[in-house]
């Protein structure tokens, strides 16, 4: 569709589709509507449905018999723009649904890698733990080992770990 066949200006993705394969741009349609006009401009068919953004939509007019000051029909422009409001908020709740869920899944991802940075972390501090208790045991296990310094000819004694002593010569 080039232009539209009420306004005649150009429509591009902007454009409400009837069943009668005939369309307006979607301004032009909400004037249709605000005007209570429920028949195709081009081929004055009535409009029962119609396609707006690959949407699909029924056109429903209630009347309310104990209505007393005279108007039995609903306005399509009230219709029409209640299912904006609730479409909009469809669309609000639904990316919002989306947002936390996203939210929670990333929270969730964070948290389970400091978890496993938490878990190595730990592991290190074991194993330094380890270390360093073994160091205690061998600087608290002490012998005295005289040493003879043939030089000056005078025995020294010096405090070697048992741990070294023992690899030294061989005694474990």
């Amino acid at each position: 569709m080039e232009n539209c066949p009420v306004c005649q200006e150009s429509v591009d993705d902007d454009i409400t589709m009837f069943s009668c394969n005939h369309g307006v741009c979607s301004s032009c349609f909400e004037g249709l509507l605000e005007h209570n006009q429920l028949k195709c401009p081009v081929c004055r068919n009535p409009v029962v449905e119609y396609f707006q953004n690959e949407e699909r939509i029924r056109i429903v007019v209630r009347s309310d018999d104990s209505e007393t000051n005279g108007n039995n029909s609903l306005s399509l422009a009230v219709l029409y723009r209640e299912l904006t409001k609730y479409r909009i908020r469809y669309y609000c709740i639904s990316f919002f649904m989306i947002y936390f869920l996203y939210l929670f899944l990333n929270e969730r991802i964070i948290n389970y890698n400091l978890e496993l940075e938490n878990r190595d972390c730990n592991r290190k501090i074991d194993n330094m733990t380890i270390t360093y208790n073994h160091f205690l045991n061998i600087k608290n296990d002490l012998m005295d080992v005289i040493i003879y310094n043939p030089l000056n000819k005078v025995p020294y004694v010096c405090s070697i770990p048992r741990f070294f002593y023992n690899q030294c010569f061989n005694l474990v």
